[in-house]
């Protein structure tokens, strides 16, 4: 004791919600074109119950999509929740007390647009519930900058940055010469490669535009090459478009077609 007649209370603990939020799709990738679900834990590491309303807002990359209006929920706790969309903004919010020591589970699933490449990294925060020291509803400004778990500021979580997986098409081109003879032919050989982590799907189409002084002749042309029995071309005046069936084209591999043009010989002397 410092001094005679000093006295002292405490120290007490302070009974009191403490929120937190993690955010995992369970994958560090997603696939252009599909889906992916994120699940959603918001956590009361506090010493009592939550109390009033709890708010989630989670504001979506570019490249990753949700309907808007409600929401679509899953996970354990989807009942106490209720999620709306708008533009790229989730807002969710739950008024069911979270127990000291508890958790409150739930999931939505948004899509990845098709063209979608790079990487995607999908910000969230937490707030309200009675939390003293995290106790305003987040905003899509303040979810927005979220780069980590309670970075920059307390209830903030990160799902990311996860690979989009998606094929990349890639086009060559060479007759394998700098120069061509009037009246006799050249061989093109075109090459379509896949640069991408996935395979590609659907039809895969190449235009070849002949310049004037080149001609091949009308319909079904014949094709020569690696992968010829891949590919159907059709000319049609001095277009060939080329329109290829399945088999798909692997990550990191090519396909191989050649065809035969002619140039006119020149004119009588």
């Amino acid at each position: 004791m410092p001094s005679e007649g000093c006295a002292v209370d405490g120290p007490d603990t302070v009974n009191a919600p403490s929120l937190g939020l993690a955010k995992s799709n369970g994958s560090a990738s997603v696939t252009a074109g599909g889906t992916t679900t994120h699940t959603l834990t918001v956590s009361n590491s506090g010493n009592v119950a939550t109390s009033g309303t709890i708010t989630v807002v989670d504001v979506l990359p570019a490249g990753m999509t949700i309907a808007a209006g409600a929401v679509t929920l899953g996970g354990a706790q989807a009942a106490n929740w209720s999620c709306t969309a708008a533009g790229q903004n989730i807002t969710c919010t739950s008024a069911t007390a979270i127990a000291a020591a508890g958790n409150s589970i739930f999931s939505f699933t948004p899509g990845i647009s098709a063209g979608t490449t790079g990487t995607l990294t999908n910000p969230a925060k937490v707030g309200g519930g009675g939390d003293p020291t995290n106790p305003a509803a987040p905003t899509p400004a303040t979810a927005g900058v979220c780069t980590g778990t309670n970075v920059p500021s307390e209830g903030c979580a990160v799902d990311g940055p996860d690979t989009v997986n998606a094929p990349s098409l890639g086009l060559a081109k060479s007759n394998g010469s700098a120069s061509v003879t009037a009246g006799g032919t050249t061989t093109y050989t075109l090459t379509v490669s896949n640069s991408g982590n996935v395979a590609t799907s659907g039809t895969i189409t190449v235009v070849d535009v002949l310049p004037a002084g080149m001609t091949i002749a009308a319909g079904a042309v014949t094709l020569g090459g690696a992968q010829a029995a891949n590919w159907s071309c059709t000319a049609a005046g001095q277009t060939s478009p080329a329109p290829a069936p399945p088999p798909s084209l692997r990550p990191a591999t090519a396909s191989s077609a050649s065809r035969r043009a002619s140039a006119p010989a020149p004119p009588a002397r």
